[in-house]
């Protein structure tokens, strides 16, 4: 990561400004035939919340929030708890990979540059990148979440561990008697699930996990940290990164009414996405939403950036067809459409992984259109097909 260049972020900088590349981070990798209790222990010794794994051209990453489904963790393999990920590149706006980890509610998304996995991007180095002075605007209820399950002290692990993985959610608030008493994470369960004897190192060995039907004031962050509903983001903040905190819970009158984690941050970056004027259609979308999220994305920044140089263009459209499906790999065909006033330009591009099939389209339309002579007046439409 460029630490010089975030820290002047963290005053000045718009974040609109940034990319992918300014806040970068080391990634951690593991082999897909790591088996999870390897995995558990590794994520505890290096004190992360995700690692990612490569099969093929693609990228998968596994979460302490996977980890929590697993009921067997001595003989599942990695490859079979992974979930597959977008991969960015080094130019891509820090903006849009805020909108895409906040929709999917993902801390870290990993960057890819020639099929090498290189680095990270996550949500707190975003979050530390955010000027603070903005922040200041802005309430704590502005972005929380409201009414948040709570659970109490005497409640038993096991209920925590269904709730968190029914409602894809990494927090809960524990209360005795109408008090907070802490909060229970997604990390000290799967932690619990790890054998005693090898939670230090990360051995294999062990044949069954812990159980989890002990009470929840056993493992609680004490104290969370708090605020009210109305208290400024900017020192919530300030008081999360200095406690190394992933969540803040708020309240009213002593009453529970939000928590707030790394996350919700961002939904002041992604809210700020700027929106063409003109009609943009795709059609054939994969089914598997970190992939259509970041073939969304591509393509519209591919027409963002061409309709600033070339204002004329009045429609985009894109289709996607599946050509074949081999050993679980899907061949797309795409093809793209751009209209004017004069011309309508269509250009066709085959591949295996849909946001580079679009790096290849994308730079093709900007040089076919700047190749084109530019007219003043409408004429005949015509079709160019490279």
């Amino acid at each position: 990561m460029n630490r010089d260049f975030a820290r002047s972020c963290m005053s000045s900088t718009d974040i609109g400004k940034l990319t992918v590349n300014d806040l970068k981070e080391d990634s951690r990798i593991i082999e897909p035939d790591t088996s999870i209790s390897k995995v558990i222990g590794a994520l505890r010794e290096w004190g992360v919340y995700q690692v990612f794994t490569q099969i093929g051209d693609k990228v998968g990453m596994i979460s302490m929030r996977d980890l929590l489904k697993v009921t067997n963790i001595t003989t599942r393999k990695t490859s079979s708890t992974i979930t597959f990920v977008p991969k960015l590149d080094s130019n891509q706006s820090v903006k849009s990979v805020a909108g895409i980890m906040e929709r999917y509610r993902v801390r870290a998304l990993p960057i890819v540059e020639d099929n090498e996995i290189i680095g990270q991007i996550n949500t707190v180095s975003i979050v530390k990148a955010m000027n603070r002075n903005y922040l200041k605007k802005f309430k704590i209820n502005s972005i929380m979440t409201s009414n948040p399950i709570v659970l109490g002290v005497n409640d038993q692990v096991t209920k925590a561990r269904k709730i968190m993985i029914r409602r894809r959610i990494d927090h809960i608030p524990i209360m005795e008697d109408k008090r907070l008493e802490g909060v229970t994470t997604s990390s000290q369960i799967v932690f619990r699930m790890l054998p005693s004897e090898s939670v230090e190192t990360g051995a294999v060995g062990a044949e069954k996990q812990n159980r989890l039907d002990f009470p929840l004031k056993r493992i609680l962050d004490v104290p969370p940290v708090t605020c009210e509903v109305e208290d400024s983001i900017a020192n919530i903040l300030e008081e999360m990164l200095r406690r190394r905190a992933t969540c803040a819970v708020s309240s009213l009158w002593g009453e529970v009414q939000g928590i707030a984690t790394f996350r919700d941050f961002l939904k002041l970056v992604s809210a700020e996405k700027s929106r063409l004027e003109i009609p943009i259609y795709i059609v054939g979308l994969p089914d598997d939403p970190f992939e259509a999220e970041a073939t969304r994305d591509k393509f519209l920044r591919a027409v963002s950036g061409l309709k600033k140089v070339f204002p004329e263009i009045i429609e985009a459209r894109s289709i996607i067809k599946t050509k074949s499906i081999r050993n679980d790999r899907r061949r797309y065909e795409v093809r793209t459409i751009l209209k004017t006033p004069y011309d309508i330009f269509a250009y066709t591009e085959g591949g295996y992984d849909l946001p580079s099939v679009y790096d290849v389209i994308s730079d093709r339309m900007k040089r076919r259109m700047a190749q084109r002579p530019r007219r003043k007046k409408k004429t005949s439409t015509r079709k160019l097909e490279e």
